[in-house]
């Protein structure tokens, strides 16, 4: 959502809400199952954990698990 606002004269205003972009987040994002998103530091992207589009054509990338990694350290 986006909302513009105004701060002038020791007053604010907000203006109407609107939305941005629809995106399906993974368990609705509500406080009850936790935040889904977050902003990057610089504020200028949004990280979403979204639902997967039926329609990608893309595979999953892999997830790698690096067992015993701790007596990789000590080499």
């Amino acid at each position: 959502m986006s909302v513009e606002v105004t701060a002038a004269s020791g007053t604010f205003q907000a203006g109407s809400p609107r939305a941005l972009f629809a995106v399906p987040i993974l368990g609705g994002g509500t406080a009850l199952t936790g935040t889904r998103y977050d902003v990057t530091a610089e504020g200028k992207k949004l990280l979403i954990n979204a639902v997967p589009s039926e329609t990608t054509s893309v595979p999953p990338s892999p997830v790698t698990v690096v067992l015993n990694w701790q007596a990789g350290l000590k080499k």
